[in-house]
């Protein structure tokens, strides 16, 4: 399922839109990040991030309190971010083939 985050201008820093496409139907949500000395933290599904940022490469893990993770891994390109989100929930594994 594609995935969509937009975002203010120059800067990776702030509250970003999500947009995935599930079934054809648009699903928003919000995410936060913070970028401190390439190191990525925030929010994302409402679950804690931690990554990084390298160049335009974006790549972070976000875990809830049950220990189910959303893997990203993304490029930077102005104000968006495309890539794909890997989902495990409770032993199982769903990849969403690409965010943009």
């Amino acid at each position: 399922m594609p995935v969509a985050l937009a975002q203010n201008q120059d800067t990776v820093t702030g509250d970003w839109l999500v947009t995935r496409d599930a079934y054809r139907n648009p699903l928003y949500h919000k995410m936060t990040l913070h970028l401190e000395n390439g190191e990525l933290t925030g929010t994302f599904w409402d679950d804690k991030l931690e990554g990084t940022l390298d160049g335009d490469a974006l790549d972070f893990v976000a875990r809830d309190e049950k220990d189910s993770t959303a893997e990203v891994t993304g490029t930077l390109n102005g104000n968006t971010i495309t890539g794909k989100v890997v989902e495990v929930m409770q032993g199982i594994r769903r990849i969403r083939p690409r965010i943009q």
